[in-house]
């Protein structure tokens, strides 16, 4: 018998009776290519009245190109048939909508001897059997929207050894299969058994689902030769030996009675075991009710013994009685003979024991494996949410993500409970989860992120220091210090501007004007300092930092507000100083949750939830809300200026800087570790760094769409 390699292929629909949709697979032969075979799976989600029409449109197209190109190759015939199927398809699929094309998987695979070609459309899954590993050749979904003018765009071609198997299953399998599980089925029997398997699997699943899987393994195959010359020779030879064995048969006669009639005896002794078994069984169950029963007794005896114990008479009393009772025992068992109906007893009590531990550890072993297949299946529940509640956020569908993953944690804490023991599993899908709500709210983690500058010595009050941005360069100030320093980038220094010379004061606050102008403000006094002349000019100036809110400059003013008489004060620019404070709203508004004020020609304050009011020509336009589901902490920082279309946000309680547009659209939230002691931010002209000033550090962060 010769043995030939052949490609074995079974396939199986399973269709519940309330599922939707089309799903079909197709083995495509020709008698004149017997070498060669197609395999077309075709899963489409939406229930139309194209469907049949498409898929035999495919089918039909695919067979006849395929089988009868003029190409050398197979792989050149397989593209072949897939362009000419193209062609042939695109006015019918141009016709439907995109979301429909979003509903259409389809895997065409064509075998060629041992070569494999497979060309994927949409979410279906070809897993690769090798050397007891399983792998989805199709690496990861066709995210994309099937293009209706050239549906096949990808051929993904290979060789399948002997022993190998390729398993092509649609989406809904994976929901309760595992990889190991189809891996297993497909390594350890042949297609037929292995689809048996997994079918009856899948027959317990919900009715409105629909399955569709198909198994191809390389396998040898015996062919029966036509016997030659030296075959009949060598039948020849063998025939005598083959007299002689007979002639031994009958010498042999009683060996084969004997055999004859232990085969007579075969269903008796099957009786006969099945009985023991029983036995055994309701022997066990009394064994368990007495265990119950003794466990109250044995506890009472235990603690009877410690009493005893602590005793020292009585203990060393029942320890000479025990020593005596073991001596009598042991005297007379060595004194018995061992007679036929003791060692029958010996060897019945040993065959009960091995069978009772026997009993034992199967029940032990189908009680762990009913264990691992109830956490199989809680995991494969959970990661079916995870992956919705992924592809909930591709199509923007934040409150379908968002719930599904609840649910997943829902599910994940409810395992945990039951089994705590695989805390391994469990961290994987928690981080995937934190993963997905990020994603969510647009969340951005920072590690590593580049410190600029080291303040030396660390500032004394945050709230006298800041940084602050002028025409030419970014200053660094410590009010109580009387420290005002350059910020050199290229080589992340601080350099001081050396204005002893012009009696540095103490000061609260500093804002840049225009320039190199920056005005620093004290108890009833503004220091304008040129930073490039390096002087200063002082003014008599209404401020008390007792009181005073925060402050803002734009078009060389300065602006603050106040919350208990509800106005925005402006203090225009006049000569080398300020007019006095004026009360620049001309309405009246509600002030008292204002937090901090930004100015880029329009007004904006922010009060303690994150909500932005918007300000023009001395009146209200327009609220933006928070755009975060958790609200911000308390001394929240708002950033902007009249070159860049986005706000900044500071909510160091929450470790985090949220960006949004001025429309009020949330762009990212940056977290970072190190945001929990910040109190200043500021941002480049062109937008591409954040400064973010920390504790006694300054941090440099590129900003990226």
């Amino acid at each position: 018998m010769k043995k030939i390699p052949t490609n074995l292929v079974k396939h199986y629909i399973i269709k519940k009776q309330t599922s939707s949709g089309y799903i079909e697979i197709f083995e495509i032969e020709n008698e004149k290519y017997k070498q060669k075979k197609m395999i077309f799976f075709a899963e489409i989600e939406a229930s139309d009245r194209d469907n049949e029409k498409i898929v035999k449109i495919l089918k039909e197209e695919l067979s006849e190109q395929f089988f009868n190109a003029p190409a050398q190759t197979d792989e050149y015939s397989f593209e072949n048939a897939l362009a000419k199927a193209n062609i042939k398809i695109k006015d019918i699929l141009l016709s439907k909508p995109k979301n429909w094309l979003n509903r259409i998987h389809i895997a065409a695979v064509a075998l060629c001897n041992d070569e494999i070609h497979i060309a994927p459309i949409g979410n279906v899954h070809a897993f690769l059997i090798h050397n007891e590993k399983i792998s989805d050749v199709i690496s990861s979904p066709q995210q994309s929207t099937p293009n209706p003018i050239k549906l096949f765009t990808n051929i993904i071609s290979g060789k399948l050894g002997a022993g190998n198997a390729m398993v092509l299953t649609n989406e809904s399998v994976l929901d309760y299969l595992s990889e190991e599980r189809i891996r297993k089925s497909a390594h350890e029997h042949d297609p037929e058994n292995a689809l048996k398997k997994l079918c009856e699997l899948l027959s317990h699943t919900p009715e409105n689902k629909q399955f569709g899987i198909a198994i191809i393994k390389r396998s040898f195959l015996e062919e029966n030769q036509p016997e030659t010359s030296q075959h009949l020779a060598e039948k020849e030879d063998q025939e005598p030996e083959e007299e002689e064995e007979e002639d031994l048969k009958k010498y042999d006669s009683s060996s084969f009675g004997l055999i004859k009639n232990l085969k007579k005896l075969k269903p008796y002794l099957q009786y006969f075991l099945t009985f023991i078994l029983s036995i055994l069984l309701k022997t066990l169950e009394k064994i368990q009710k007495l265990g119950k029963n003794l466990t109250p007794k044995l506890i009472k005896f235990v603690e009877m013994i410690k009493i005893v114990w602590k005793n020292k008479k009585a203990r060393n009393y029942h320890i000479s009685k025990i020593k005596n009772i073991i001596d009598k025992g042991v005297s007379k068992i060595s004194n018995i003979k061992p007679t036929k109906q003791i060692i029958s007893g010996v060897i019945i009590f040993l065959l009960i024991l091995v069978f009772a531990i026997s009993i034992i550890t199967r029940a032990k072993d189908n009680k762990n494996e009913n264990i691992v297949i109830n956490i199989e299946n809680q995991i494969q529940q959970i990661e079916n949410k995870i992956n919705e509640s992924k592809a909930a956020l591709i199509y923007d569908n934040k409150i379908g993500a968002l719930t599904l993953i609840s649910e997943s944690e829902i599910l994940l804490n409810k395992l945990y409970s039951e089994y705590p023991d695989q805390s391994e599993k469990y961290d994987k899908f928690r981080n995937e989860i934190e993963n997905i709500k990020n994603k969510s709210e647009k969340k951005k983690i920072l590690e590593n992120i580049e410190t600029l500058v080291t303040i030396i010595p660390e500032s004394i009050s945050p709230k006298e220091t800041g940084i602050i941005s002028t025409e030419d360069a970014f200053i660094f100030y410590d009010g109580i210090q009387e420290k005002i320093a350059k910020i050199d980038i290229k080589n992340s220094l601080l350099l001081s501007i050396p204005l002893e010379s012009e009696e540095t004061e103490s000061f609260n606050i500093a804002l840049a004007l225009s320039g190199n102008i920056i005005v620093a403000l004290k108890k009833d006094t503004a220091l304008i300092i040129n930073i490039k002349d390096e002087t200063i000019n002082k003014q008599k100036f209404e401020f008390d930092p007792s009181s005073a809110n925060s402050f803002a400059s734009y078009g060389k003013n300065l602006y603050t507000f106040n919350t208990d008489k509800n106005q925005i004060i402006r203090y225009r620019s006049a000569g080398s100083g300020f007019t006095s404070a004026q009360n620049w709203l001309s309405q009246e508004y509600e002030l008292s949750t204002i937090s901090d004020i930004a100015v880029d020609g329009f007004i904006y304050l922010i009060d303690t939830q994150g909500n932005i009011h918007t300000f023009l020509d001395g009146k209200f336009r327009s609220r933006i809300p928070w755009p975060t589901a958790d609200e911000p902490k308390n001394n929240i920082k708002l950033y902007t200026n009249e070159n860049i279309d986005t706000f900044y946000i500071l909510d160091s309680g929450n470790k985090r800087i949220v960006r949004i547009n001025k429309n009020g659209e949330l762009i990212e939230q940056l977290v970072a570790q190190e945001f929990k002691d910040a109190f200043d931010i500021i941002v480049d002209k062109d937008e591409k760094n954040l400064y973010v000033l920390a504790s006694n550090k300054i941090y440099k962060i590129p900003i990226t769409e």
